[in-house]
């Protein structure tokens, strides 16, 4: 913890700049591209804020609440009500990820830094493909997205 102590108690003119170019960052690429903020900022605090890989997670952990909040409400209301936001997907999601983070982070907490990086660099190398093939794919509508999305679309 002494790196986070180190923020928390000398905060510098750098400090801030770090935090404020990682924020938009995240907060610019995440929003508008539906990414967990956490997918941009872990790397970034590691390489300019100096923070250890768990410190990473944990501080990207707290700040996902607020700006999770923040994305949905401005896909709401920016977007299509209708369209934007599924809420009944957005809570059956929200529910199972509040029953298994705690055990995510609880054995995240029992890794290195080093497998914690590998791992997430791995399910970034098999997501990308994912999301980049996706719009070519004949039927989007999967069995699982079929099923998730329990609200009537008009």
């Amino acid at each position: 913890m002494k790196g986070l102590r180190t923020i928390l108690m000398k905060p510098t003119v750098k400090r801030h700049l770090q935090g404020l170019g990682i924020g938009l960052a995240s907060g610019i690429f995440g929003g508008a591209l539906g990414l967990g903020g956490g997918v941009i900022a872990v790397p970034l605090m590691t390489q300019f804020a100096n923070l250890t890989q768990h410190q990473a997670y944990g501080t990207s952990s707290i700040s996902v609440v607020v700006t999770g909040i923040t994305g949905a409400l401005g896909y709401w209301h920016y977007g299509d009500q209708t369209h934007s936001v599924d809420p009944q997907a957005a809570l059956i999601l929200a529910l199972s990820a509040i029953l298994t983070s705690r055990f995510g982070a609880k054995t995240a907490s029992r890794l290195s830094p080093l497998h914690l990086k590998r791992l997430q660099g791995l399910f970034l190398l098999i997501s990308a493909p994912l999301i980049i093939i996706k719009p070519y794919l004949k039927n989007q509508n999967t069995e699982f997205g079929n099923q998730l999305s329990l609200s009537k679309k008009v």
